[in-house]
């Protein structure tokens, strides 16, 4: 390069103008409106839509809701007439326990059995 004038140098360096357009980035508030604007029209339109929808959600968990505190209740009420049945049935055994003669298993004639019998004899 030593050897090229100086007007030959100047033709090899590339120029600033042939480098391209410098592109830059700019947030245009204009249109960062137009997201809103649209969602505030879809939602405005889709609204009824909505409202059916949450009615009928209610509805559906009224429901279950209701039944299910009807299992509840019949359950609890089903318990309640076991246990009352039981305090009968107890309070008739002590009236018998009560009124019947309380006897000695060898005053009614019964005998206990022998247990201290040998394995030699049990078996033969």
């Amino acid at each position: 390069m030593a050897n090229l004038s100086k007007a030959a140098q100047k033709k090899r360096t590339p120029s600033k103008q042939a480098a391209g357009p410098v592109l830059t980035f700019e947030i245009i508030h204009e249109n960062s409106n137009l997201g809103a604007r649209a969602w505030t029209k879809v939602r405005r339109n889709l609204e009824p839509f909505v409202e059916v929808g949450r009615n009928a959600l209610g509805d559906i968990y009224a429901s279950a809701a209701q039944a299910v505190l009807e299992r509840m209740e019949e359950f609890e009420d089903r318990r309640a007439e076991r246990q009352a049945r039981q305090r009968i049935a107890a309070r008739a055994a002590g009236k018998r326990a009560i009124s019947a003669p309380k006897t000695h298993p060898a005053e009614a004639g019964v005998r206990p059995k022998n247990r201290s019998a040998s394995p030699s004899k049990s078996s033969a």
